[in-house]
C-alpha cells in the first residue's frame, strides 16, 4: 500500500473498532438519556413537518445533525435507537477524520492509530457516540477544520493551499451549526493557518473571501436561531471579575488538566515508563509515586471533584464519567451501584497523577535526544503550535463564563483532547521513542473493555427503568403520575404540552422539588407531572414499595444482578 492508502486503512480500522465496541454495549433503549430527549423530538418533528421546532431545552441550533436523524427516521421509522445510530455514523466519520488529522500532524501510523483509539474508545467519547447529543457533531466540525488547515500548510502549491483553507472555513461554518463553539475552527484555527501562509498572497485573498462567507453564515444562523420560539441563550461574557472569580477559574482549570490527563492515560503512561527506565531518575520516580498516593488521599479527604474516578463524587455534576458509572446522574431514587470499587478508583487516581507529573518532568527536565520523525513530518513544530495553541486558549476563554455560572461538563474536554493528544504523542515520538510502547496498546484495550461494560450497564439501567414505568402505566396509571427519572418526565411533559417552560440558565439546585415524599428533579419545569409512583433502587424509600413486580437487570462491571422497584410517592403530609 502507498502511505496514503495505509493511512486511510488504519483510519477505517479505528472507525470500525468504535462501531464494534459501541454495538457490543447493546445501546438500545426507547427513552432519553441526558438532554438527547429534546434533540430527538426536534428531529422527529423535522421528519414529520419539514420544519425545525424547538421545545424549550436547546441552547444551540442543532443544525445539520437534525436532517441526518430525520433521514434515519424516514428510512427506519422513528425511534431513539434510529437517532442514536445516526449519531454513531457521525462518530465513525469523526474517528476516521481524527486519525487522518493526527497523521497529517506528523504522527507515525502506529502512533496516530493508538492516539485516535485513546480518544474514541475512552469512557467519554464512546458513550457520547451513542447519545443524540451535539458534542460529537461539534468535534467532527473541528476535526475536519483541523485536517483542512494541516493540508493547507503542507500543500505543494498555493492553489492547493487556498483550496484547503476555503474548504476548512466553509465546512466548519456549516458544521458548527450543530454546536456553536465548534465555530472556533473557522474563527481561530483558519486565521492561524492563514497567518502561517501570509506570504502567499492568493492564499490570503481566497482565505479572506472564504472567511467572510463563513462569518456571514455564522451571523445568519445565529440571527435565525434567536428568532425561534422556545430556545435558550447564554451570555458568553463574565459579568464581574473578582478574586473569588479568579479562584473559581483556577480551580476549574485544575479540574480540566486532571480530567484531560485521565483521558490521555494510555499515552501519558508511556512517559512514566520512559522516566522509570532512567536509573538517574529512580529516586524521582519513587518520590513521584509517593506524591501521587498522597495527592490521591488528600483529594479524597478534601472532597476534590474531578473527572478521574476518585473514591469520592465525580468531576462535574451530570458528567459522563463518574464514580457511579457512565453518566453520573441516576434517573431514579436511591443509590446506584458503583461500577469500580473504592480501591480501584484510588489506584487509577494515583496512576493518573503520577503519569501527569512524570510527563511534566520528562518534557521540562528530561534529556532531549532527537530521534527524527517517522511520520509525515512536513509540518514543523512551530506551525503545529500556532495552529493548536490559539484555538486551545480561545476555547478555554469561552468556557470561563460557563465555569462561573452553571459549571463545566466533562464532555467539554473533547476539543481539548483533539489538539493536545497529537502534541503529546509527537513529542514522545521525536524525543523518547519512535513508537508508543506496547503498554499503550494494552492500556487502550483495557480502557475499551471497561468503557463497553460501563456503557452497557448504563443502557441496561435505563431499559429496566423504562420497563418498570411501563408496568405501572399498563395497570391504568397515567404517565403523568409516574416519576421514572427526569428524562422520562421531560418526555411526559412534551407529550402533554409540546414544550418545556424552563427559564434560561436553569439550575436544578435553584428549583423547588415538589410536594411528594420523593420530590422529582425539575419539579417546577415539569408542572404536568404529579407522581403517585416512583422508580427506585431501594424499596423502602418514599412511601414504601408499591404492589408491582420488581425489575432486574445485569451489570457487567462488576458482574451482578441489580433490582429496581416501584414505590409509592404520595404527597407529604404537613407536620
Amino acid at each position: 500500500m502507498r502511505p496514503s492508502e495505509t493511512s486511510r486503512f488504519n483510519a477505517l480500522l479505528c472507525a470500525l473498532a468504535l462501531i464494534g465496541c459501541a454495538l457490543a454495549a447493546r445501546p438500545f433503549v426507547e427513552t432519553g438519556i441526558s438532554d438527547d430527549w429534546s434533540y430527538v423530538r426536534t428531529a422527529q418533528l423535522l421528519a414529520q413537518t419539514g420544519h425545525v421546532v424547538y421545545n424549550g431545552w436547546a441552547a444551540m441550533l442543532l443544525g445539520w445533525q437534525l436532517p441526518v436523524a430525520a433521514l434515519s427516521f424516514k428510512l427506519f421509522g422513528f425511534s431513539f435507537t434510529a437517532a442514536r445510530m445516526s449519531m454513531l455514523v457521525i462518530a465513525a466519520a469523526t474517528t476516521f477524520m481524527i486519525q487522518r488529522s493526527f497523521v497529517q500532524a506528523g504522527l507515525a501510523e502506529w502512533n496516530a492509530t493508538l492516539a485516535t483509539l485513546t480518544l474514541v474508545l475512552s469512557p467519554l467519547f464512546l458513550p457520547l457516540s451513542l447519545m443524540f447529543m451535539t458534542d460529537v457533531s461539534g468535534l467532527f466540525a473541528i476535526g475536519v477544520c483541523f485536517y483542512g488547515c494541516l493540508r493547507a500548510l503542507k500543500a505543494s502549491s498555493s492553489h492547493k493551499s487556498a483550496a484547503w483553507i476555503s474548504f476548512a472555513a466553509l465546512f466548519n461554518a456549516v458544521g458548527g451549526t450543530a454546536r456553536q463553539i465548534a465555530w472556533l475552527g473557522v474563527l481561530v484555527m483558519v486565521p492561524s493557518a492563514m497567518w502561517l501562509l501570509r506570504r502567499q498572497k492568493n492564499v490570503v485573498i481566497v482565505g479572506m473571501a472564504a472567511l467572510t462567507v463563513s462569518i456571514a453564515i455564522i451571523f445568519g444562523s445565529l440571527h435565525w436561531f434567536l428568532l425561534q420560539p422556545h430556545t435558550l441563550s447564554e451570555s458568553p461574557w463574565i459579568k464581574l471579575f473578582s478574586l473569588a472569580v479568579c479562584r473559581v477559574l483556577l480551580y476549574q482549570l485544575l479540574r480540566i488538566i486532571v480530567g484531560v490527563s485521565f483521558l490521555m492515560l494510555p499515552v501519558l503512561f508511556g512517559y512514566l515508563l520512559a522516566l522509570r527506565r532512567s536509573r538517574r531518575q529512580l529516586p524521582a520516580v519513587l518520590a513521584i509515586v509517593i506524591l501521587g498516593m498522597c495527592l490521591a488521599r488528600m483529594l479524597q479527604l478534601h472532597s476534590f471533584q474531578g473527572i478521574v474516578p476518585w473514591p469520592i463524587p465525580p468531576i462535574f455534576a451530570g458528567g459522563i464519567v463518574s464514580s457511579a458509572g457512565i453518566w453520573e446522574a441516576s434517573p431514579i431514587f436511591g443509590t446506584r451501584p458503583e461500577w469500580l470499587s473504592w480501591h480501584i478508583r484510588l489506584i487509577v487516581t494515583a496512576i493518573t497523577l503520577v503519569s501527569l507529573i512524570s510527563t511534566i518532568l520528562v518534557v521540562c527536565f528530561g534529556v532531549r535526544k532527537h530521534l527524527g520523525n517517522k511520520g509525515q513530518e512536513d509540518i514543523p513544530w512551530r506551525s503545529l503550535l500556532v495552529l493548536s495553541l490559539p484555538f486551545l486558549m480561545a476555547y478555554l476563554l469561552l468556557l470561563a463564563p460557563r465555569a462561573i455560572s452553571t459549571g463545566l461538563f466533562d464532555r467539554y474536554l473533547l476539543p481539548i483532547l483533539l489538539v493536545i493528544l497529537p502534541l503529546a504523542v509527537r513529542y514522545y515520538q521525536e524525543f523518547i521513542s519512535t513508537r508508543l510502547p506496547f503498554s499503550t496498546c494494552a492500556f487502550v484495550v483495557f480502557v475499551a473493555i471497561v468503557t463497553v461494560a460501563g456503557t452497557h450497564d448504563l443502557f441496561a439501567m435505563f431499559r429496566a427503568t423504562l420497563a418498570a414505568a411501563a408496568e405501572v402505566h399498563a395497570s391504568g396509571v397515567s404517565e403523568t403520575a409516574i416519576d421514572a427519572g427526569w428524562e422520562y418526565n421531560a418526555l411526559t411533559e412534551l407529550n402533554a404540552v409540546g414544550f418545556i417552560s424552563s427559564p434560561p440558565n436553569l439550575k436544578a439546585s435553584d428549583l423547588p422539588k415538589g410536594p411528594n415524599l420523593c420530590p422529582q428533579v425539575f419539579a417546577a419545569v415539569f408542572p404536568h407531572v404529579h407522581p403517585q409512583y416512583s422508580i427506585a433502587f431501594d424499596p423502602n424509600v418514599c412511601g414504601g414499595r408499591a404492589d408491582f413486580a420488581p425489575v432486574t437487570y445485569s451489570m457487567w462491571l462488576p458482574w451482578r444482578k441489580v433490582t429496581i422497584f416501584v414505590v409509592k410517592n404520595p404527597i407529604a403530609q404537613p407536620h
